[in-house]
Order: structure tokens, then C-alpha cells, then sequence
């Protein structure tokens, strides 16, 4: 990736600095504004301990609107995907999502509109949440297992109560990697966290969350991530590239 003054360019203008969308960008864009718009996203309301504000409807609506605006850019992923990583200098491109906090930027698979793949959007957003409570000249710096445990939570608060709604609330959920064992007992647990919130707990059972924070970095995913992000805030949509 980019650094000095060019990653500062970046971050002031990712609009300007990657490819323009195309039309598998656009759906998948309004796949991003669907799934935030429908009626189960008033469920996803949560706190932990370690993080001053919440996974609520009204910061995920805020999230909504940066995507709407285009202040965050979404790709598909076999979309312009491929080229705009190479230009941010990432090879692999995520299996199913990923939001880049950098570059204010979400890759998702638009063709996989299931409550699964929602679900995973949702994930990501959470993230870019998380990015809005950051600024360039103050960054939010939290551990990449909180930051992780808030994203899975949600996601589970997400599924649970999608499924509930058309008649299958115990529906499990099987990652599609199934060689990552950690991965699945983080959404195990997230899962039965996410019954707990729905149930009316709003607060994270602390004993829950130690247990949650503790499998993240046992993952494939994970273990070879720095301890510690920083989200350095989404920068506003320039009125002009030049």
C-alpha cells in the first residue's frame, strides 16, 4: 500500500484514487443498501465492554448513508475488484468480504443474495462503523479481536433473526470453509450471544465476550493479524477529482 503523503492523498480522496465502479458495482452497491434497509437491522442493537459506543440502528443507518452518498465505495468482488486491489497493492481478493478501512472501500460477492451472504455484509459494515468513530488526526485504536467480536456479533444478531422471521430460528450457520474449526466455534458463539441479545440483553456478557475474544486469534483468519487497527475515519465523497 501507499504511504506518506500518497496515503494521505487516499484518504482524503479514495474516490479519485481507484476505478470507476461498473455495473456489477452498482449491484452490488444496492445490495449493501437492501440488506441495511430491511426490517431486522432494528435487532442489531449491542455494546461490549471496551468500546465507548455501541452496534446500534441509528450508526449502522449512518453507515447506510456513506455508502448511498458514495463516500464509501463498494465493488463486487468479480467485479472492478480485482483491479482496484492491485492498484491498492492487495493480491488476494476476499473469499466472500472485506471492508478496507484505508481506502474506505467494501468488496463484496453481489451474485450471493442469501441470508448467509447479508449476514457477511452486515459483518463489514460494522467495521465501517467503526471507521466513522475514528478521525485522521484522532484514530479509533482497538484490539482486532474486539473490533472482530463486535463484527460476528452482529452478523449473528443478523442471521438469527432473518431466519427467525421466515420460520427457522435455530437454524445453524456453516462456514464455507469448513478446515478453519476456530472460525466455526466463533460463530457458535456469536450465535449464542446473539440469542441473548435478542432476548432483551443488550450488554455483552462479559464471561461471553472474554470467551469470544479468546478464540479469534486461534483462527486461520486471524492469527497472523496485528493485535491492534486504527480506524482513521471516512473522508466525504470530493465534489471534483481534479
Amino acid at each position: 500500500m501507499a504511504t506518506g503523503d500518497t496515503a494521505e492523498a487516499e484518504k482524503k480522496q479514495p474516490w479519485c484514487s481507484l476505478p470507476e465502479p461498473d455495473v456489477r458495482d452498482g449491484k452490488a452497491k444496492q445490495l449493501v443498501l437492501d440488506t441495511l434497509n430491511k426490517d431486522v437491522m432494528k435487532k442489531v442493537d449491542f455494546y461490549i465492554s471496551g468500546l465507548k459506543f455501541g452496534c446500534n440502528p441509528e450508526s449502522l443507518k449512518q453507515v447506510k448513508l456513506r455508502v448511498q452518498f458514495d463516500d464509501i465505495r463498494v465493488y463486487e468482488r468479480n467485479g472492478t475488484a480485482a483491479w482496484a486491489m492491485s492498484m491498492m497493492g492487495i493480491i488476494d481478493l476476499p473469499s466472500d468480504a472485506a471492508y478496507f478501512r484505508n481506502h474506505d472501500l467494501m468488496v463484496i460477492k453481489a451474485a450471493s443474495n442469501d441470508i448467509y451472504h447479508q449476514a457477511i455484509i452486515v459483518h463489514e459494515c460494522t467495521h465501517a462503523m467503526l471507521d466513522m468513530f475514528g478521525s485522521k488526526g484522532s484514530p479509533l485504536k482497538v484490539t482486532t479481536a474486539r473490533s472482530e467480536a463486535m463484527a460476528y456479533i452482529a452478523q449473528a444478531v443478523f442471521a438469527k433473526a432473518s431466519y427467525a422471521a421466515i420460520g427457522f430460528p435455530d437454524k445453524a450457520i456453516i462456514f464455507e470453509d469448513s478446515s478453519d474449526t476456530f472460525l466455526q466455534q466463533v460463530f457458535d458463539k456469536a450465535w449464542e450471544i446473539a440469542g441473548k441479545i435478542l432476548g432483551g440483553s443488550k450488554r455483552v456478557d462479559d464471561t461471553d465476550l472474554t470467551t469470544l475474544l479468546g478464540l479469534i486469534p486461534k483462527t486461520k483468519t486471524y492469527m497472523n493479524k496485528p493485535t491492534f487497527i486504527e480506524f482513521n475515519g471516512i473522508a466525504l465523497r470530493p465534489a471534483s477529482c481534479s
